[in-house]
């Protein structure tokens, strides 16, 4: 995996943190991101079903109308080649 492919992952996933701190106190916005595909589902997750988990996410958002779907939409997830999210922050 590259630099370039390294980076494109921890965007999503620094999107995904983003988003779920927005829809928090004292911002309480409505993100649109469904339940279940936001941060929040990620670090519930350990090993291969937190990798599954990530790429189904990531699928399913690619499949959402709108812009949320267009900054989701990928093909390919190189990720796992560097060890994956085994040690996701929980935080």
């Amino acid at each position: 995996m590259g630099y370039g492919d390294y980076l494109e992952q921890l965007t999503y996933l620094l999107f995904l943190k983003l988003a779920h701190e927005y829809a928090q106190e004292p911002y309480n916005r409505d993100t649109d991101i469904p339940k279940g595909l936001d941060w929040a589902s990620l670090p519930s997750e350990v090993g291969e079903p937190l990798e599954a988990h990530y790429l189904a996410t990531l699928h399913k958002l690619g499949n959402e109308p709108g812009m949320l779907g267009s900054i989701f939409l990928v093909r390919q997830q190189k990720l796992w080649a560097m060890g994956g999210l085994g040690n996701f922050p929980s935080t």
